[in-house]
């Protein structure tokens, strides 16, 4: 093996102990321009992600008759494919959708099926 040889290996060594950048190193992103925004943007993507729509799901329930909102709940995990399925190119394989089609299909029969409220006597 001759020089060249050798000194590929050693930067095949040294890129190989160095973290890769983005790498998460003690609170801080590496190569990060804007370290301090990493904090920022975790908390604003929880609330987005996480909260806001557990929020509007609450604000739903309270307006809206229980069979309906039961409904639209059990839709979720189709939309949530179909918008896998539009936006990030995902597909599903058969069980999968054999089983999001159950849980429609479920939640459509519960709403034909069901009675209207009895009131509580008073």
């Amino acid at each position: 093996m001759g020089r060249h040889g050798r000194q590929r290996e050693a930067g095949d060594r040294r890129r190989q102990d160095r973290p890769a950048a983005g790498i998460e190193t003690g609170g801080a992103v590496t190569g990060s321009r804007f370290p301090a925004l990493c904090p920022i943007s975790a908390l604003l993507v929880g609330l987005f992600s996480s909260a806001l729509p557990f929020w509007l799901e609450m604000v739903a329930l309270t307006r809206m008759p229980a069979r309906i909102y039961g409904t639209l709940t059990c839709l979720e995990p189709g939309l949530g494919a179909l918008a896998g399925f539009l936006f990030l190119h995902e597909s599903l394989t058969a069980p999968q959708l054999a089983g999001i089609a159950a849980v429609i299909a479920a939640a459509f029969g519960a709403a034909l099926t069901s009675r209207p409220p009895v009131p509580s006597p008073e």
